[in-house]
């Protein structure tokens, strides 16, 4: 049994790999498993893989059918043996100390949750390193919550932190979707006894033009307004967020719906106005939108197709 059981994801990262590898095996803290699963690689990504496990002991290396983001974390964690995990993705790479940073403030502070600050780094670019941080600081569960309307996404990105191993007995990425992470975020702060915070970049994050979150819009946008959705349930309790995440859903949704049009099926976009309804009365009761965003929603929950016509005309 180790401390830390480190799961890196990789599909068709060849270029990529063994700086991530490296960044992992050359932390200061040395007491780690690291699970490198291999989602259905069709480049040499799996023989890369292969070659570093034959020479460390603690490396493991699942091969499995591509499946997707989130079914490739279900399947490290199944088999992490450490009391903490935390994820990589296979084209970014890790601070020298960030496992013993985190460690440590997990330990100190009898913390369940550890996060960081990550720095995106555009691929070709050098990254800045800095050798010293400020102490960790206890983030109450509903600033926490708060933080998910961060524009910088440090309390919903997955691999900027450790995580005590019994939160997965709880919470399971969603597999077949896609912003996994939107759609659990919130849950992992919800059954979080214990959560840090430390105001540091030890993760660095590769922006690349072929990256995921970057593409244009497709169906996949709208698993996050079903994830955006999901987290209302959670934010109820809690009145001020609640209204904001009103807001915040709202301009999600018609952005995203607006955007689609004709570059998705209709199946897609119907299912994105399923997520819209079940929040209808809400949004005309809240304070936080203005009279023409309601008005814009009434017109839509009647008729999507006079919405449209509406918005075309605008436009016209």
């Amino acid at each position: 049994m180790c401390r830390i059981s480190v799961i890196a994801l990789a599909y068709n990262l060849e270029e990529y790999l063994p700086a991530c590898i490296e960044s992992v095996l050359n932390q200061t803290f040395q007491d780690f498993e690291l699970i490198i699963i291999n989602d259905g690689s069709t480049d040499n990504s799996g023989d890369i893989c292969d070659s570093y496990a034959a020479k460390d002991e603690r490396i493991t290396v699942i091969h499995k059918e591509n499946n997707g983001i989130a079914s490739a974390r279900n399947t490290g964690v199944k088999n992490a043996n450490g009391t903490y995990i935390s994820f990589i993705d296979c084209d970014d790479w890790y601070h020298p100390e960030m496992l013993e940073a985190l460690y440590q403030a997990a330990i100190s502070e009898k913390a369940d949750m550890v996060l960081c600050n990550y720095q995106e780094v555009i691929d070709g670019e050098p990254a800045a390193y800095f050798t010293s941080w400020p102490a960790p600081v206890l983030i109450e569960k509903e600033n926490a919550l708060e933080k998910l309307f961060d524009d910088k996404h440090t309390f919903i990105v997955p691999w900027n932190r450790l995580y005590h191993k019994s939160l997965f007995s709880r919470v399971t990425y969603p597999e077949r979707k896609h912003y996994d992470d939107e759609f659990t975020a919130h849950s992992f702060i919800n059954e979080a006894e214990k959560i840090v915070h430390i105001e540091h970049d030890f993760y660095f994050y590769r922006i690349r033009s072929s990256s995921e979150t970057r593409t244009s819009m497709s169906a996949k946008k709208f698993d996050k307004i079903e994830a955006v959705s999901n987290r209302l349930i959670y934010l109820k309790p809690h009145k001020q967020l609640y209204q904001k995440g009103l807001v915040h859903f709202h301009h999600l949704f018609f952005w995203y719906y607006n955007q689609s049009k004709g570059m998705v099926e209709p199946s897609v976009r119907i299912r994105g106005r399923a997520c819209f309804k079940k929040h209808f009365i809400q949004l005309l009761m809240t304070n936080h939108l203005t009279v023409k965003e309601k008005a814009a929603s009434v017109l839509f929950y009647l008729s999507d197709n006079w919405y449209e016509k509406l918005i075309t005309n605008k436009r016209e």
